[in-house]
C-alpha cells in the first residue's frame, strides 16, 4: 500500500507539473509573438555568427598554410634520398633501372605512415646529376633529370625524338694508338669515350644553338671521357607541371648569381638513357630520390602538429622505407614551415579567440536581457499562477517548452544561413550550442526565480533586528561574490602577464586567459555598481536644492535603471570589445608597416651579385636619398681561436646612416662614430653582448684570407635578440685587408627608389632579386591568415556596435512600463513632453555614461595588458614587438552607437506615450 501511495503521489506531482502546458504555452506565445519573433531573430544571428567565426578563421589558417607550402615549391615535398648510385660500386650498366626504381617508389609509398600518405600524391622516383661542359667557349653546368612519371608528362617533339640507350663502348683499343710508348712514359691507354643521349627544350636549343645530333664534351664529374649527344628537341605541353622543376633550366636555361654568371642548362633523360648517365657520371655528381609530391589542397591547419610529429618521426627513423639501394635519408621543408606557421597561427587564434569570446558573451547577455523583457511582461501572470498553487517546476517547465523549441529553431536557421558560404573548414558547434543553451534556459530559470521570490513559503521576521541580520547576511554574500569576481579577474590578468595566451602548455589558447577582458569588465561593473548609488544620492540631494523637477525625478529613478547591473555589464563589455578590436586591428596595420621597414631595411633591397658602380648610378637618379652596399656574413669568428661567432655586417656606413635614420627606431646615430679619427685600423661597432670580449681580447675578423684588427669605437643596438653583431665600414675594411668585400646586398632609399632600380636595369638582371618595401607590405596584408584576422576584428567591431545599440534599446524598453506610470502621473500635474524626454534621458544617462567610461577604459587598458601574450609580432612579421596603437574611430563608433541608440529609443518611447489619454490615467490611477 505504501508503494501504491507513493506511486500515486508521483503521478499526481507529474500531472500537476505538466498539466495545462499544452494549452498555456501556445496561447502565451501567440500573445507575445512580436517579442518572441525578435528573440528568435537574435538567437539566429548569434548562432550564425558563432558558427561562421571559427570556420572563417580556420579557413584563413588553411589558406595561409597552403600558401606557405606553395611558396616553398618542390622543397615542401617529402623527399627520400637513396644512398647508393644506380651503377653500384662495380660501375656496371644498370639496364632496367627505370622499372626497378618505379617498383621501389611504389613499395616506399605503401610503407609511408598513413597520415603522410594521405597528404601526398603518387610517388615519383627521380635521378638528377650535374657536370660542367663548354658550349661555344662558355662554361655551362648541365643538370640531368629523369623521373618515373615521364610518360605522364607529355611533350611535343619538335626535332628528333626521345633519347635512346647508347651502345656500350668496345674494350678494343684504337689500332693507331702506340700503347707501348704510352706505357714507357708512365701513361695508360684511355678507354673509349662514354656516350649519353639527352633531350633539350626548344627554348634552350634556340638560345644555345643546339641541334639534333650535336655532341658536347663533358669537362669533368665523369668516370671517363664522356660526350653528350642531343637526341631530340621538345616543347612541354604543360610548362606549369611541377615535374619541370625537378632540376634548374629544363625549360629555359638560367644564369647563376655571382661575378662569373655561370650558365645552367637542364637536359632530360629517358628510361633508356638513364643507365648511361648513372654509369658515366661520378657517384658524387648524381642523386637518386623518391619524391612524394605534397597535395597542398589537403593540408589542414588543425592537423599541423600531428603532421609535424609524424614527419619528424619518419625523418629520424626511415628504416621502414628501406629499398634495395639502402635506407633513405628523408627530408622536407615542411619541418621548417609548420613550426613557424603554427606560432603565427597561435598568435592569430589568441587574438581572434579573445574577440570571439567577447562577442559570445555580449550575445549571451543580450539574450538574457531579452528573456528578462519577456518575463517582466509576464511578471503579474507568473505571480498569480504561483499564488493559485502552481509549483515553481511547472512554471519553469511551461516557459522551457516555449524557449527550447525556439532556441533549436534559431540554431537550425543559423546553420542554414551559413550554407551559402563555401567554407571547407570543419564545423565548430560548441559556441553555437552554448548560445542555444543560454536561450533555452534564460527564460525558465528567470521565471522560476520570479515565482520563488513571489511566494517562497518563508516568513519574514517581525523583529526588526532579525530582519536587519538577514539583510546583513545577504549583503555579506553579495560582497563575497563581488570580491571573488575581482580576485578572479586579477588572477587572470596576472596569468596573462605570466603565461600568456600564446603558451605551449596546452593545445590552443587558454579559456581562462581568453576570458580576461570579460572578467575585467565584470569586476569593473561590480565596482561601478558600488560607486553609482552614492553618486546618484549626492546628485539627488543637490537636485532638491534647485527649482527644477527634472533633476529630482531623474536622479530618483536613475538607481533603478541599472536593473541589477546586467544592462551595465552588457553595454560595458560590448564597448570594451569594440575598442579592443579597433586597437588590435590598428596595431596590426601599424605593425605591418614597421615590419616592412625591418624586413626590407629600406624602400628597396637588392640581393645577389651587385654590379660594380650601381650605387653611384642610383644616387644620380631623381628621388633617391641614399644607396648603401654591403654584405652580411653569419657565423664569422671573432678573434682567432676564440670560439665566439658573430654576424659581420660590412656596409657603406655613411649611406647606411641615412637609411637607418629613416626606417629603424633602434638606431641612435652610432655610425657617426666610425667616421671619427683614431688609429688606422677599421672602425667598428659591436652589440652590447660583445663588450666584455672586446675589452678583454680586442676585436679582429677574418676578411678574405687574413684576420683584420678592428678599432671598436662604440656599441650598436641594431642586433637582433641573442645575436652578436659587428658593424664595419666597407671602404675601411677593404683598404685594411687589400681585398674586395664583394657586396651581396644593396639598400636604396627615397621616394624614387623603386623607379631608380628599374631605370638602372636591376629589375631585369637575372643575378639579383629586387624586394620593394611597398610590395612586401602589400603581400603581407594580403596574406590569408592576417587579412582574415583583420576582417574578423573589424566585422566584430560592427557586430558589437549593433549589440551595444540593442542593449541600450532593451534597457530603455525594460524600464519603460514603470517609467510610464510615473510620467503619466506627472503629466496629470502639468508635465509636458519635453520635460518627460529630459527625465527619461536623465534616468538613463548615468548607466550609459558609466558603461561608456568602463568600456572605453577597459578597451584601452586590455591591449597593453595582453600585448606581450597575443603574439602580435608573429602576425605582423615584426622582428621586435612594437607598441599598441589606439584607434580613435573605434571609440567614436562605441560612443556614437550608444548615443544614437539612446536618442532613438527615447524618441520612440515619447512618440508612443504621446498617444496616452490623460482621462484614462485620471480614472484608473496609473497606466
Amino acid at each position: 500500500m505504501t508503494f501504491l501511495a507513493d506511486r500515486r503521489a508521483v503521478v499526481r506531482a507529474a500531472r500537476s507539473t505538466v498539466g495545462g502546458a499544452r494549452l498555456v504555452v501556445p496561447r502565451r506565445s501567440l500573445a507575445d509573438r512580436g517579442l518572441l519573433v525578435g528573440h528568435l531573430v537574435l538567437i539566429t544571428v548569434l548562432c550564425f555568427l558563432t558558427l561562421m567565426g571559427p570556420r572563417l578563421l580556420v579557413n584563413g589558417a588553411d589558406a595561409g598554410l597552403r600558401g606557405a607550402a606553395e611558396d616553398a615549391g618542390p622543397s615542401a615535398d617529402l623527399i627520400a634520398r637513396l644512398p647508393d648510385p644506380l651503377a653500384g660500386a662495380e660501375r656496371y650498366r644498370a639496364s632496367g633501372a627505370a622499372n626497378r626504381l618505379k617498383a621501389s617508389a611504389t613499395r616506399m609509398a605503401e610503407a609511408l605512415p598513413a597520415d603522410l600518405r594521405a597528404l601526398t600524391d603518387a610517388p615519383r622516383a627521380e635521378f638528377t646529376g650535374q657536370s660542367p661542359v663548354a658550349i661555344d667557349g662558355r662554361q655551362t653546368i648541365v643538370t640531368y633529370a629523369w623521373w618515373s612519371s615521364l610518360d605522364q608528362t607529355p611533350v611535343r617533339w619538335v626535332h628528333g625524338g626521345p633519347p635512346a640507350a647508347s651502345p656500350e663502348p668496345s674494350d678494343e683499343l684504337d689500332p693507331d694508338m702506340d700503347v707501348e710508348a704510352l706505357a714507357a712514359n708512365g701513361f695508360e691507354a684511355e678507354p673509349p669515350p662514354g656516350r649519353i643521349e639527352v633531350a633539350v627544350s626548344r627554348a634552350n636549343a634556340d638560345l644555345l644553338g643546339l641541334t639534333v645530333g650535336q655532341e658536347i664534351a663533358v669537362v669533368r664529374n665523369t668516370t671517363q671521357k664522356t660526350t653528350l649527344v642531343v637526341a631530340g628537341v621538345y616543347e612541354a605541353d604543360d610548362p606549369t607541371d611541377p615535374a619541370w622543376g625537378t632540376v634548374d633550366g629544363l625549360l629555359e636555361a638560367r644564369t647563376t648569381r655571382g661575378a662569373a654568371g655561370t650558365q645552367v642548362l637542364g637536359v632530360m633523360l629517358s628510361d633508356e638513357s638513364l643507365p648511361d648517365a648513372a654509369l658515366y657520371l661520378m657517384p658524387v655528381a648524381q642523386t637518386l630520390e623518391v619524391r612524394f609530391p605534397l597535395a597542398v589542397d589537403r593540408l589542414r591547419s588543425t592537423d599541423s602538429a600531428e603532421i609535424e610529429t609524424t614527419l619528424r618521426r619518419t625523418i629520424v627513423n626511415s628504416s621502414e622505407l628501406q629499398t634495395r639501394w639502402g635506407v633513405p635519408t628523408v627530408n622536407s621543408a615542411l619541418t621548417e614551415i609548420l613550426p613557424g606557421f603554427r606560432v603565427q597561427l597561435q598568435g592569430a587564434q589568441a587574438q581572434a579567440f579573445v574577440m570571439f569570446f567577447g562577442v559570445v558573451l555580449v550575445g549571451a547577455l543580450a539574450l538574457i536581457l531579452t528573456a528578462r523583457l519577456v518575463l517582466e511582461r509576464r511578471r503579474a501572470v507568473l505571480i498569480a499562477e504561483r499564488a493559485r498553487g502552481a509549483s515553481v517546476a511547472s512554471i519553469a517547465l511551461r516557459l522551457g517548452l516555449e524557449s527550447a523549441p525556439m532556441a533549436l529553431a534559431g540554431l537550425a536557421f543559423g546553420a542554414l544561413a551559413t550554407l551559402p558560404f563555401a567554407l571547407g573548414a570543419a564545423w565548430t558547434w560548441t559556441p553555437a550550442l552554448l548560445v542555444s543553451a543560454t536561450a533555452s534556459l534564460a527564460t525558465p530559470l528567470g521565471g522560476a526565480w520570479i515565482a520563488a521570490r513571489a511566494w517562497g513559503g518563508r516568513h519574514v521576521p517581525a523583529n526588526r533586528s532579525d530582519r536587519e541580520r538577514l539583510a546583513a547576511r545577504r549583503r555579506a554574500r553579495r560582497l563575497v561574490v563581488e570580491l571573488a569576481l575581482i580576485v578572479l579577474a586579477g588572477g587572470a590578468v596576472a596569468a596573462v602577464r605570466g603565461r600568456g595566451l600564446l603558451q605551449t602548455q596546452s593545445a590552443g589558447p587558454d579559456l581562462l586567459l581568453s576570458a580576461t577582458p570579460g572578467l575585467m569588465a565584470g569586476a569593473a561593473t561590480v565596482v561601478a555598481l558600488r560607486v553609482l548609488p552614492p553618486v546618484l544620492r549626492l546628485a539627488g540631494r543637490l537636485a532638491t536644492r534647485g527649482r527644477g523637477l527634472v533633476a529630482v525625478v531623474a536622479s530618483a529613478r536613475a538607481a533603478r535603471a541599472t536593473g541589477g547591473g546586467l544592462p551595465l555589464l552588457a553595454l560595458a563589455v560590448s564597448i570594451a570589445m569594440m575598442v579592443f578590436a579597433g586597437s588590435i586591428a590598428t596595431t596590426i596595420d601599424h605593425g605591418q608597416v614597421r615590419a616592412s621597414a625591418q624586413q626590407v631595411g629600406a624602400e628597396v633591397r637588392v640581393d645577389g651579385a651587385i654590379p660594380e658602380g650601381v650605387a653611384s648610378q642610383l644616387l644620380a637618379e631623381p628621388g633617391v636619398s641614399a644607396a648603401a652596399t654591403g654584405v652580411r656574413t653569419f657565423e664569422r669568428s671573432l678573434n682567432r681561436g676564440s670560439g665566439v661567432k658573430v654576424t659581420l655586417l660590412v656596409a657603406d656606413a655613411a649611406q647606411l646612416d641615412t637609411i637607418l635614420r629613416a626606417h629603424d627606431d633602434r638606431y641612435q646615430g652610432e655610425l657617426d662614430l666610425m667616421a671619427a679619427g683614431g688609429s688606422g685600423a677599421p672602425k667598428a661597432l659591436v652589440s652590447p653582448g660583445l663588450v666584455d670580449v672586446v675589452e678583454r681580447a680586442g676585436a679582429s675578423v677574418l676578411q678574405g684570407k687574413h684576420f683584420v684588427q678592428l678599432d671598436v669605437v662604440g656599441v650598436t643596438g641594431l642586433a637582433e635578440p641573442d645575436e652578436h653583431l659587428v658593424v664595419v665600414d666597407l671602404a675601411q675594411i677593404e683598404a685594411a685587408s687589400g681585398e674586395p668585400a664583394e657586396p651581396d646586398t644593396l639598400w636604396v632609399d627615397g621616394p624614387g627608389a623603386r623607379a631608380a632600380v628599374t631605370a638602372v636595369g636591376l629589375d631585369t638582371n637575372p643575378r639579383v632579386t629586387v624586394t620593394s618595401r611597398a610590395e612586401w607590405l602589400a603581400e603581407t596584408r594580403d596574406a590569408p591568415l592576417g587579412s582574415r584576422l583583420v576582417d574578423l576584428l573589424l566585422a566584430s567591431a560592427v557586430v558589437l556596435a549593433a549589440f551595444a545599440s540593442l542593449t541600450m534599446a532593451l534597457t530603455v524598453v525594460a524600464s519603460a512600463p514603470e517609467r510610464g506610470r510615473t510620467l503619466s502621473a506627472l503629466r496629470t500635474l502639468g508635465l509636458d513632453g519635453r520635460l518627460a524626454r529630459r527625465i527619461t534621458l536623465g534616468e538613463l544617462l548615468p548607466v550609459s555614461v558609466a558603461a561608456v567610461l568602463i568600456g572605453v577604459g577597459l578597451g584601452l587598458t586590455v591591449p597593453p595588458v595582453l600585448h606581450g601574450a597575443l603574439g602580435l609580432s608573429e602576425v605582423t612579421g615584426e622582428l621586435r614587438a612594437g607598441p599598441v596603437s589606439v584607434a580613435p574611430a573605434s571609440i567614436v563608433l562605441a560612443v556614437g552607437a550608444t548615443a544614437v541608440a539612446l536618442a532613438v529609443s527615447i524618441a520612440v518611447e515619447a512618440a508612443v506615450r504621446r498617444r496616452d489619454r490623460l482621462g484614462d490615467v485620471l480614472r484608473v490611477g496609473e497606466r
